[in-house]
């Protein structure tokens, strides 16, 4: 089972439900969303290292 997020204006508040502070599942999604959003690397040198696959949004 997959889990579906959809980041509009709510999403930090949806995922506070979910996730709690501190949670690595949270900071990935956060790390992911970041990544996607700038088109740049986060984290860069450490294990939580996250790249861009697609390009940014205008």
């Amino acid at each position: 089972m997959g889990l579906t997020i959809t980041f509009g204006t709510d999403y930090k508040s949806a995922l506070s439900e979910k996730y709690k502070d501190g949670d690595p599942a949270k900071e990935r999604i956060l790390n992911r969303y970041r990544t996607e959003s700038t088109g740049q690397s986060v984290e860069t040198g450490t294990t939580k290292q996250q790249n861009p696959v697609g390009e940014p949004c205008n």
